[in-house]
């Protein structure tokens, strides 16, 4: 398996240092976590919602769930609704479904980051399959994302409403 090309051009082209953490195939944002031996504070989790009816990339910790009123607040769209799997997945042509990277502008999509992933020393994400990680410092993470940053999470696995 290898990560996107589109991906490994972006982290090398902005000078991001990472690391390729391979692990039993997990398919959860906590089930890569504990494959990692990770905190869930530490892997971004990816949720696609429709924002004004237009995609939309939300990442917080896998330890936190996306909390919708919030969301909804930020963007004033009180409509906001989290996609199935089957809505999104011709978005990430590159990545086996539901293991996209949280880099929403890389496929032109807009992300919003939650702000408490900027409380840990190191981001473990999605490689774009689910037997493989990067690792990439919490600083190089924020200086490439190009994301809305906010608080957008409560802790908890439920996405809430």
């Amino acid at each position: 398996m290898s990560i996107p090309r589109k991906l490994e051009k972006f982290l090398r082209r902005n000078r991001v240092f990472y690391e390729i953490v391979v692990h039993p195939h997990a398919f959860s944002a906590s089930e890569t976590a504990a494959a990692e031996h990770a905190p869930g504070s530490e892997v971004a989790k990816v949720v696609m919602v429709k924002i004004f009816a237009k995609d939309a990339m939300i990442v917080v910790p896998a330890s936190c769930s996306v909390d919708l009123l919030k969301l909804e607040t930020l963007t004033g769209d009180f409509g906001v609704r989290v996609q199935e799997e089957r809505e999104f997945a011709n978005l990430f042509a590159d990545c086996d479904p539901g293991a996209m990277p949280p880099f929403g502008a890389l496929y032109g999509i807009p992300c919003y980051v939650d702000e408490k992933l900027k409380d840990v020393p190191a981001i473990y994400f999605n490689a774009g399959n689910h037997k493989e990680s990067i690792k990439v410092a919490t600083e190089d993470f924020f200086r490439v994302v190009k994301a809305k940053i906010a608080d957008l999470s409560v802790p908890g696995h439920m996405i809430a409403a």
